[in-house]
């Protein structure tokens, strides 16, 4: 398949112009409009401007500003450097595939990763600046930017190439009548004739193009060294250019460098490291905790060395707290890990006796230095439990033999238990006996409630008995009165009438109040009976 990247209603992608402006500018990268860098108050900062990464061009608008890495102690070596990374996808709202970023390394500047983006690579690093950070300070600051000033370049070129053909129209315009005249000479000596004269203007001009060929592939080569050099220079600009190289800065040496790694330093020659690489898994020869938190030795020649000789780090003692999940909220008082205090707090032992109410056997986060004991509950008699129930304790229980009768919450009066404390206003017609009340021709006689009760949510009041009427109709003959005194009448709010020489059974007596009264019954008429229960609904 053939694409026709500028022809009519074919398509050119980013990919294609790139390769276009990479082999354009000779394989250079660098700035073309402003960019200026500068550090100030622990950070970096790129102005608005424009550049070339591998023959992709980037707008910086406004101020870049990058963040410089945190330290704490000790430092960091830097490096600025803007990535692109075509291996991420762009948007039509947001690029991705370039940003600003800091390399570090506690060792030597970082080295920055250049793949053949032309080709298969994804990823290239331009380097735009380097320094060394220390707790809240940036120094050695050092502009690592390559300039592309293409207007320069380009009126060099032009200027160059005039200059150049003059130089050698002119030299071989000077040099003709001599020429000729040696070529007329050794003709008529038999040495040359005007055919070898022509072959040797060939040569001529073939050396002419070698040496131009040759100024081409010196300005290439000075240029690739990050010195902006034409084909068009004169040889003296070129020596000049070369004199600029930078071959190599530092004190590195080579058991600072990790050994398959090469460097230059001051010396300006190739070296290669020879420091031994800690592969990842290796076993270290100790660890501790000091002052500074937990280290933890790895052996000798490594990135870092202590007075020893071995090479160790470590991390802080908040950050192994928080490494390991450390929460003193969880410790006891009398521990400290790592600068932490426990907060768990003793408590002593404590037997409970058991009460009618909740207690608390311990406070919430504590520990106990001895027993927490619950006293022994004996088991009640079987005399004293209902029949039909059991009372259970830790495994252990009683099945009840009580056949009595067990009053509920609305009983007033049980057959012989008196709830509501009732009395007789005379014990020789009314009279409280063992499981019942028995009344015996009673005329206007009482029994009043010695509690008050509330009325709140009953309608009536129910006794369980029978009671006889034993002569004329004198009106009315169980009367139920609410009053505020003890042994008083009080209101009438309900009663019951019985007809004479007429018995009956399980009264019930109607009455509408919703007030807290204490309670009177009263009995006329020569009334007789027997009352086992009373209890409201």
């Amino acid at each position: 398949m053939v694409n026709g990247i500028t022809f009519s209603e074919q398509l050119i992608t980013s990919e294609n112009f790139a390769h276009f402006m990479y082999t354009f500018l000779n394989h250079a990268n660098g700035v073309t409009k402003g960019c200026a860098i500068s550090n100030a108050n622990g950070k970096v900062y790129v102005q608005k401007g424009y550049f070339i990464v591998f023959g992709r061009m980037v707008q910086i608008i406004g101020t870049e500003e990058i963040a410089s890495p945190d330290v704490v102690s000790g430092q960091l070596y830097c490096k600025v450097v803007f990535e692109v990374d075509l291996s991420k996808e762009n948007t039509a709202e947001e690029f991705i595939q370039g940003v600003f970023k800091t390399l570090t390394s506690t060792a030597s500047y970082p080295s920055v990763r250049q793949e053949d983006l032309d080709d298969t690579g994804k990823v290239y690093q331009m380097p735009w600046c380097q320094y060394i950070k220390q707790a809240g300070a940036i120094k050695d600051f050092r502009d690592l930017r390559e300039i592309l000033d293409l207007n320069s370049i380009w009126s060099a070129i032009s200027s160059q190439n005039t200059q150049y053909k003059g130089e050698f129209d002119d030299y071989f315009a000077a040099q003709r009548s001599t020429i000729l005249g040696m070529i007329a000479e050794l003709e008529g000596q038999g040495y040359a004739t005007t055919a070898e004269f022509n072959d040797l203007s060939a040569e001529v001009a073939e050396t002419k193009k070698s040496v131009s060929d040759g100024k081409a592939l010196v300005a290439a080569a000075i240029t690739a060294k990050r010195v902006a050099t034409a084909a068009t220079d004169t040889f003296a600009k070129m020596a000049e250019n070369i004199k600029k190289i930078v071959l190599g800065s530092g004190n590195a040496q080579p058991a600072d460098v990790r050994k398959g790694k090469t460097f230059t330093n001051d010396e300006g020659i190739e070296k290669a490291g020879t420091m031994p690489e800690y592969i990842s898994g290796t076993k270290g020869i100790s660890c501790g905790l000091n002052d500074s938190g937990l280290y933890y030795y790895m052996g000798a020649g490594y990135w870092i060395q202590d007075g020893s000789g071995k090479s160790w780090v470590y991390m802080s003692r908040d950050d192994v707290a928080a490494a390991i999940g450390l929460n003193p909220d969880y410790m006891l008082d009398s521990i400290n890990v790592l600068g932490k205090q426990g907060k768990i707090q003793s408590m002593a032992g404590v037997t409970i006796t058991p009460q009618t109410y909740a207690q608390t056997v311990w406070s919430a986060w504590k520990r106990m230095t001895g027993n927490v004991e619950i006293a022994a509950v004996p088991l009640p008699p079987a005399s004293v439990i209902k029949k039909g129930y059991r009372y259970w304790i830790g495994g252990n229980y009683v099945d009840g033999t009580f056949e009595g009768y067990v009053p509920v919450a609305t009983d007033l009066y049980l057959r012989g238990n008196n709830i509501n404390s009732w009395v007789a206003s005379s014990t020789s017609t009314i009279r409280f006996e063992t499981g019942q009340i028995t009344i015996v021709d009673a005329q206007m006689e009482f029994i009043y409630g010695g509690k008050t009760v509330n009325l709140a949510g009953f309608s009536r009041l129910c006794i369980e008995g029978w009671f006889r009427h034993n002569y004329g109709n004198y009106g009315k003959n169980i009367v139920l009165y609410a009053s505020d005194a003890k042994l008083s009448t009080g209101d009438n709010i309900g009663s019951v009438s019985i007809s004479p020489q007429q018995t009956i059974t399980n009264p019930v007596i109607n009455f509408s109040l919703a007030a807290t009264k204490y309670l009177t019954l009263r009995f006329d008429s020569r009334v007789s009976g027997v009352i086992y229960r009373i209890w409201l609904e």
